[in-house]
């Protein structure tokens, strides 16, 4: 009954994020109940019958993940999306060919699709899945529970679940604890329990954490050396905060040294080096109210973008953001409109309205054409980002990890 309740919902015709939580309940139900060489397998459940065509199904579900991590790469993620969910749905994912490890991968790339959109029931339940996913597998380690434990305290913390979250974080710290214990040396385990201590308003605690993540990471040679940045992004946040010229300077060289080590280890053309060059350029912006520094990063994050992106990848659109905001700041309005304009038709695009980040590109240009007395245009944006449920941004209370 469960079942044809589930598969019902999945069939109507409602909005995205309610019906792939349908669809991956429905998956949970059936496809977990398949067996074979892959993860129905490692999760020991019983026999099932082979499938007819099952090599090539094989070949058509490997071509299906390898297509849709292309689209992925490049930030398309509107033909991203709908291929990974056919991963998840189709019984020879579970069947033959993927280990808990490969689901888990999918189940995050979703989750971090929906998060950018801000459908945090869509990232939730994929987070939820992941963590099922682990709990269920003999193979997989508390490590990764650990991980998965965090991130979906994390998704839980936008609904405001304060209560839960702090459950998850307790069981995700503790066991973290454990395993730096065995490794000193796991810089990712290091920044993760520094996020949790930052969040339990230990900002000192969180700030040794990430300068031992920090050491351990710049030890390394290979990608590992990327945790330093996350650890360089944490210190910037947990160092005592001046505007002096000494403290904005030293933030300054956080920043800098996380671009350069980016650089070195994927290339200087790497998307993930324009996402550190907005953060420097936010810092030029709002710490230093340097708009010409700040304009100077966001377009070299916007340079890399549009070369190694999707056409109208979302971080195409943030790179505009920033440029417009800068142009702004400078007094140029009509310079700001017109960067924001493209903005905006990048995310709506991306969303699918009703979303909240709909919403924000909508107030935003709204705003800046209030400002240059376009009043009707400027009221009509406002009346449609209105219409977008809000969700809770606030940080959740100090979590008790012990």
């Amino acid at each position: 009954m469960r079942i044809a309740i589930l598969l019902d919902s999945a069939n109507r015709k409602i909005s995205m994020p309610v019906r792939f939580k349908a669809e991956l309940s429905a998956v949970l139900v059936l496809q977990m109940a398949l067996s074979g060489c892959g993860a129905a397998k490692e999760l020991n459940l019983p026999q099932a019958k082979q499938e007819q065509n099952q090599k090539t199904e094989k070949v058509d579900l490997k071509q299906l993940i390898a297509e849709a991590d292309l689209y992925y790469k490049e930030a398309n993620y509107l033909a991203a999306e709908p291929l990974y969910k056919e991963v998840l749905l189709r019984p020879m994912a579970y069947n033959s060919i993927l280990d808990i490890t490969d689901l888990v991968a999918i189940a995050n790339k979703l989750a971090k699709i929906y998060e950018m959109r801000e459908q945090y029931d869509a990232t939730e339940f994929c987070h939820r899945f992941a963590l099922e996913a682990l709990k269920k597998s003999p193979k997989a380690s508390e490590r990764d529970k650990a991980i998965a434990m965090y991130k979906l305290g994390c998704s839980r913390q936008q609904h405001g679940d304060y209560q839960g979250v702090e459950l998850l974080f307790r069981e995700s710290y503790q066991i973290l604890k454990k395993e730096v214990a065995k490794n000193p040396k796991d810089a990712e385990v290091l920044n993760l329990m520094a996020s949790l201590v930052f969040q339990s308003d230990n900002d000192s605690g969180a700030h040794d954490l990430s300068s031992r993540a920090l050491k351990a990471a710049l030890a390394d040679n290979g990608k590992i050396k990327l945790q330093a940045v996350e650890a360089l992004n944490w210190l910037t946040g947990t160092s005592p905060q001046g505007s002096t010229a000494s403290d904005l300077k030293q933030t300054e060289n956080l920043h800098k040294q996380a671009v350069q080590i980016v650089e070195s280890v994927l290339g200087k053309n790497d998307p993930e080096v324009a996402n550190q060059l907005d953060g420097l350029g936010r810092f030029y912006e709002d710490e230093c109210k340097d708009f010409e520094k700040g304009w100077q990063c966001y377009a070299s994050s916007l340079k890399i973008r549009e070369k190694a992106l999707y056409e109208f990848a979302p971080e195409i659109g943030r790179s505009l953001d920033g440029l417009a905001s800068c142009k702004f700041r400078q007094g140029k309005i009509d310079e700001a409109i017109a960067l924001e304009r493209r903005s905006n038709a990048i995310k709506t695009k991306f969303q699918i309205p009703g979303d909240r980040w709909f919403s924000t590109s909508d107030s935003s240009l709204a705003f800046y054409l209030e400002q240059s007395g376009k009043h009707n245009e400027a009221r009509f944006l406002r009346d449609r980002a209105s219409l977008v449920p809000t969700h809770a941004y606030a940080w959740g209370p100090k979590y008790k990890l012990e």
